[in-house]
């Protein structure tokens, strides 16, 4: 599957982190992208729509990245028509216990803010050539 083919959701709450990731998502060919800032409109789009990899940040209000992801996956196991999405928290807390958070909620990777390029680039070759292989 090619880099246009996968719907991508960025939930971020911050108007210029969410264009960066809009950008730099545009310039690796991604162009099926959705973008939410508030979480809890990511998960009632989600209930009705599939996609390929959430994109969040972790620290947003009035529900979290976190709360997000754990009802994603409380959806997702309840659920027999969504196969289970990719979830990459995107987050300024680069501390052990931050990213430790991350993967106990339900998260299978992070990258730390700022973002840069090269680490989304790998980042999503790392777990979207998982998703085409299965």
């Amino acid at each position: 599957m090619g880099n246009a083919e996968h719907q991508i959701v960025v939930v971020e709450d911050n108007a210029i982190n969410a264009r960066l990731l809009g950008y730099q998502l545009a310039h690796l060919g991604f162009e099926q992208v959705q973008f939410f800032e508030e979480a809890a409109a990511a998960l009632a789009w989600f209930k009705q729509n599939t996609c390929t990899m959430v994109l969040t940040d972790c620290q947003m209000r009035p529900m979290s990245g976190f709360e997000l992801t754990q009802s994603l996956r409380e959806y997702e196991s309840g659920s027999d028509q969504h196969r289970r999405a990719i979830v990459i928290a995107v987050t300024a807390g680069a501390m052990p216990a931050d990213l430790k958070r991350c993967l106990d909620c339900g998260m299978d990777d992070y990258l730390v803010k700022p973002v840069q390029i090269e680490a989304l680039r790998q980042m999503l070759d790392k777990w979207l050539s998982r998703q085409d292989q299965t």
